[in-house]
């Protein structure tokens, strides 16, 4: 049967997919638009497995925090070129996803993959679908989601345009606190120093107990070759340790915006906590850095850092 140009339309909106590879489709089924929607998605899925082995290192971090934040997501998508993951295809879905995250809680990635994604089919088939269309090899890296149950928010932060995302659960002794402008502005600080800082935790009883002790063997392994008396060295590893608490543990870093009172991030919530009359701690957090861990040309961050905690 003739296949119309109206007809040709019709399916590359439905799919996304080019034009001569929906005539294509239509043809070989005779204008059934359902057997064209399953073929050109059984060539999506071809072209999927041959992009899978490119590194997709871009893409976007994003967040979604319902209105009462009491709900949290945050995801990564990769993609291959910032060209893609500023287009709205690409930023289309990001945003269907978290909000089918959001709505849907999901134990971990395998799960998610295999939900049902709107009209798309699963999460998987429309990542298929979209790596088609983009020609890019595309994939939903990781996600977190969070119910924040005690008084408190769900708090997040975006860097760089989707280069790192933050978010935190700060908590609080009466939700009435949540109101206050002074709130806010902690909260949004405390996501700042997460993104700026790169804790690895709250406090240092959340570390895994393997990590201390690899810092520590390392610290205990540099004090016996200099020399010193056991007792001594014992001292010198164990100074070491807590000086990269300082470094890791978030409730003990030095707040960034604290350059003359040099306050802890612990310190720092105290004293806030008693100029609002409550008690503020920060119950957890996740920091998402785009691509992190992904062999790439490594983005250098450091100016822009800087700059962001001036």
């Amino acid at each position: 049967m003739a296949i119309s140009a109206k007809d040709v339309k019709r399916l590359r909106d439905m799919t996304g997919a080019g034009m001569l590879d929906c005539k294509k489709a239509l043809e070989a089924v005779d204008g059934n638009f359902d057997a064209a929607v399953d073929d050109l998605r059984k060539k999506g899925i071809a072209k999927a497995a041959k992009r899978s082995g490119r590194v997709a290192a871009d893409g976007t971090v994003a967040t979604l925090v319902n209105e009462e934040a009491t709900v949290g997501v945050m995801a990564e998508v990769n993609c291959e070129t910032d060209f893609v993951a500023r287009g709205d295809d690409f930023n289309n879905f990001v945003a269907s996803l978290l909000n089918h995250v959001q709505a849907n809680p999901v134990g971990n990635m395998e799960a998610l993959l295999a939900q049902t994604l709107d009209d798309q089919g699963t999460v998987q088939d429309a990542v298929t679908a979209m790596v088609a269309k983009t020609g890019e090899n595309m994939g939903v890296r990781r996600f977190a989601r969070w119910e924040r149950s005690n008084p408190g928010v769900i708090k997040t932060y975006i860097h760089m345009g989707g280069k790192i995302g933050v978010m935190a659960e700060i908590s609080c002794g009466k939700q009435e606190t949540v109101a206050k402008p002074e709130f806010d502005a902690l909260t949004l600080d405390v996501c700042l120093q997460i993104a700026a800082m790169n804790p690895l935790a709250v406090s240092e009883n959340e570390l895994p107990a393997d990590v201390v002790e690899r810092e520590m063997n390392i610290y205990k392994e540099q004090a016996a070759e200099s020399g010193k008396p056991e007792n001594i060295a014992e001292k010198i590893s164990q100074g070491k340790l807590n000086k990269w608490f300082k470094e890791v543990v978030l409730n003990k870093q030095e707040f960034f915006k604290d350059a003359e009172q040099h306050r802890t991030i612990e310190k720092y919530l105290q004293d806030a906590g008693k100029e609002l009359d409550d008690t503020i701690a920060v119950a957890r957090f996740s920091r998402f850095q785009l691509g992190e861990g992904i062999e790439k040309k490594e983005d250098d961050l450091a100016a822009e850092v800087a700059e962001m905690i001036k």
